[in-house]
């Protein structure tokens, strides 16, 4: 099983991923911008994160950077962005 963050603005597709992502055991948690992508990122660690290329506040390599500054905390997440 593995934590993913995916960040995804538009809800059937969110909700297609997330719901696969579940089914195959995997806790997800998803968000619709970067903002909040960014603040998840902050508060908990993550196998993998998958990110949408356009969001209404950015865009995916956003979400990914902050993953990448996390250091120790987040230097272990892979990064997706679809």
């Amino acid at each position: 099983m593995a934590r993913i963050l995916l960040v995804e603005d538009d809800e059937q597709v969110r909700m297609l991923i997330q719901d696969m992502l579940r089914d195959a055991d995997h806790e997800v948690d998803s968000t619709t911008t970067v903002l909040n992508g960014r603040e998840l990122l902050d508060s908990r660690v993550y196998d993998l994160l998958l990110s949408d290329g356009r969001l209404p506040d950015g865009n995916g390599f956003m979400v990914a950077e902050k993953a990448r500054q996390n250091g120790v905390k987040g230097s272990d997440t892979d990064r997706v962005c679809l």
